[in-house]
């Protein structure tokens, strides 16, 4: 099952269009639902650090 992403915020854009693929790659990712203490699919807000190598 896909889970849709609300907002995408990027803290530190670095520039030259690294900041707009970081979205683009938070947005794209597949998420497994949050659930709460009842079992019950609930929002959640994620941290992710993405590296881009060469």
């Amino acid at each position: 099952m896909r889970i849709c992403v609300s907002d995408v915020k990027v803290l530190t854009d670095p520039g030259r269009g690294f900041g707009r693929a970081a979205k683009n790659c938070a947005k794209n990712r597949r998420y497994e639902r949050a659930l709460d203490a009842s079992g019950k699919a609930t929002t959640e807000t994620k941290l992710y650090s993405v590296h881009f190598t060469h």
